[in-house]
């Protein structure tokens, strides 16, 4: 369960001589929404609250009113807002599209997996998956990593969890590795600084080998991705490699590119005790 957040004597006694039920728990920002001084909408402004900010619910009246602690002062925003945490990720998940993503959320675990059908494939096949949070949709692209799969695992993580990202095969299908890899690079550089303060332990894993050629897909072009991401990798993440792992023990596919349930073992098992 999420730490709920304890609100003192003096707050408790505040909102109940203000009409607000007592409600303290751990809320999330749905939307950019206006903080304000008091209960009316014309009151001076506090500030904002962002996308999925976490702020501390105090309160709410019986208009839909908020009560939040807002950078240690008492703020108020309409309760629309503000959602509880399984709200939150069942609206992020719904910014998807049609199609949600694989979102099956341990608020224990130590390992969040975050990719496209290669990770959604791993998560039906290894056993005891629930230990684990999964954040994955098939066919995904880069666009997707920033868009929904970080923020899905920002709004999981805690210090000290390790992350596992799966990434770039579908962008190699009409772009050469050099250009995918480049493109993840910059983003896990510019995030990197962001993760170690949060201590959170960032790895990605190798693009693993196909037994076949489809745009760009080749083992080839796998190794060159792998080489140019693990070489420039910030100090601060880890580069898990499962392909040449793969190569050393052989493996098998269902379709040239997605892998039997045995080689999905493997793959997991691999990096359940990568450091």
């Amino acid at each position: 369960m999420r730490k709920i957040r304890i609100v003192t004597y003096l707050v408790a006694l505040f909102l109940w001589t203000t009409g607000f039920d007592t409600l303290p728990s751990i809320g999330y920002a749905v939307n950019t929404a206006e903080v304000r001084t008091t209960v009316a909408t014309d009151s001076p402004i506090l500030g904002s609250l962002q996308p999925c900010e976490e702020v501390v619910a105090l309160g709410q009246d019986s208009n839909g009113t908020c009560l939040i602690s807002y950078h240690g002062q008492i703020g108020y925003t309409q309760g629309i807002n503000v959602v509880d945490y399984n709200t939150i990720m069942a609206i992020l998940a719904g910014r998807a599209g049609v199609q949600k993503p694989l979102l099956l959320i341990n608020q224990l675990a130590h390992t969040v997996y975050i990719g496209d059908s290669r990770t959604t494939q791993m998560y039906e096949a290894v056993e005891n998956a629930e230990k684990g949070t999964w954040i994955a949709e098939a066919g995904k692209t880069y666009a997707w990593l920033p868009q929904i799969g970080i923020p899905l695992m920002d709004a999981v993580c805690k210090a000290g969890d390790k992350v596992v990202i799966q990434m770039g095969m579908n962008d190699l299908v009409k772009s050469d590795a050099t250009t995918v890899a480049k493109q993840y690079l910059a983003y896990y550089q510019a995030m990197a600084p962001q993760w170690a303060s949060r201590q959170i332990r960032v790895s990605i894993l190798s693009m693993n080998p196909v037994q076949c050629v489809y745009g760009n897909i080749s083992n080839e072009q796998i190794d060159i991705l792998n080489g140019i991401i693990r070489g420039q990798l910030p100090s601060t993440m880890e580069f898990i490699d499962t392909n040449t792992y793969l190569k050393q023990i052989g493996y098998q596919t269902t379709d040239g590119i997605h892998y039997s349930t045995d080689t999905y073992r493997h793959i997991y098992e691999y990096i359940s005790i990568a450091k």
